[in-house]
């Protein structure tokens, strides 16, 4: 049944993002559809600590949550016009990344809200890397009630590139400065405590036992929302190229992920692949040839990895070449001279030197586009972008 009223729109950042995650996406929607998307305030449930017994971490933070939850249904009421977006802090900014501690808050969030608005609005569940994860559990216990969740760049399989390198640190008589050394990028300097923290959220993508635990729930749902997912051009090009049902990054298969159609995924790439053996051009992962015995796209599966180890580079300096080269890329900074032969720095570089990867792929206009056509598609919206 079509709701009265737009969709409410919850966007859930990934695992180690900042209170900035969306902001940029939600700037986006409101200047290009100004007629269509209202932002809420930034709402922050990180004082709920579980949503079968009401408990907070304190009276004051209970009551804030309360106000700031109560708020979000008089803006829905007093905007019958607009999409609603609110954007969510499910975790601590340095602290627990926990995806059940998480998906539990999320819960408490829409569960407060559907007797006030579920019978007028759509519910969108829009999340980055890990929140997508978050998502499509919170989706599972939530039977009937999400209308849409939009998936950007999430992980529906271990995460190959951080399996690799928790494998090498591992290796590494400088296992702890090396985990550390990844943490500062985002955190700064980070004590014992927190770190531990981290590295329980970081080892969950290195084997797929939550990600079949969803998939299973997910399959066994009676009313399942529609999932779309918009892949980074990580999703394409870290996965094995001789069987990408091994992907990763958000990019999603058929034999993956239950009621995913190839055109309900939304690839983003700056650049066309080049088929090398028959000098097609491929965009869509999907039309990739799967009977290359061999093939010189970009991947990581250990083979630069293996090339590096064999040409005598130190496991230390190889797993910080990892870690320091999709900085440098994101950042935009240069390769290194003293890095420019090093076959992994080089990949992992190449991989995050764009628009598109997965940390940069919220802040592209495409993706906001992309968003609305999928809730137009879906009758949960009915716009055009401002000028048109």
């Amino acid at each position: 049944m079509k709701k009265e009223l737009p969709p409410i729109i919850f966007f859930t950042h990934g695992y180690i993002a900042t209170e900035d995650a969306f902001m940029k996406m939600s700037d986006l929607l409101v200047s290009n559809y100004a007629d269509a998307f209202f932002e809420a305030p930034f709402l922050n449930l990180n004082g709920l600590l579980l949503s079968e017994e009401k408990t907070f971490t304190s009276i004051k933070a209970g009551k804030e949550i309360e106000h700031n939850i109560n708020n979000v249904v008089e803006l829905s009421l007093a905007n019958p016009t607009k999409a609603i977006l609110c954007r969510l802090r499910l975790c601590g900014a340095t602290g627990s990344s926990d995806v059940n501690l998480q998906v539990s808050r999320l819960r408490y969030l829409i569960e407060h809200l559907v007797p006030f608005l579920h019978d007028k609005r759509p519910f969108v569940l829009i999340g980055h890397s890990q929140g997508g994860l978050v998502n499509l559990l919170a989706t599972t216990y939530l039977d009937g009630i999400i209308d849409q969740v939009i998936s950007i760049s999430t992980p529906y399989r271990d995460v190959q590139s951080i399996k690799e390198t928790l494998v090498l640190a591992k290796l590494s008589k400088k296992s702890i400065a090396i985990l550390e050394h990844f943490a500062s990028f985002t955190f700064g300097k980070i004590s014992h405590t927190t770190l531990e923290e981290l590295l329980q959220g970081v080892f969950i993508f290195g084997d797929n036992k939550l990600t079949n635990l969803i998939k299973d729930r997910f399959k066994e749902m009676e009313n399942r929302p529609r999932l779309d997912v918009i892949c980074g051009v990580a999703g394409i090009f870290n996965g094995s190229v001789f069987n990408w049902r091994r992907a990763y990054d958000g990019l999603v298969t058929v034999s993956e992920q239950q009621d995913i159609d190839y055109d309900e995924r939304h690839i983003f790439s700056e650049v066309s692949l080049p088929c090398l053996e028959d000098n097609r051009k491929l965009i869509n992962a999907s039309t990739r040839c799967l009977n290359c015995s061999e093939c010189k796209l970009p991947e990581f599966n250990f083979r630069y990895i293996l090339k590096d180890l064999r040409n005598k580079v130190s496991v230390d300096d190889l797993t910080f070449d990892i870690i320091n080269s999709g900085f440098q890329a994101i950042k935009h900074l240069p390769i290194p001279k003293e890095k420019e032969d090093s076959a992994t720095y080089k990949i992992f570089y190449e991989t995050f030197d764009t628009l598109y990867n997965h940390q940069n792929i919220l802040f592209q206009p495409e993706v906001a586009d992309k968003i609305v056509e999928i809730l137009v598609k879906q009758d949960l919206l009915s716009l055009k972008k401002n000028g048109e």
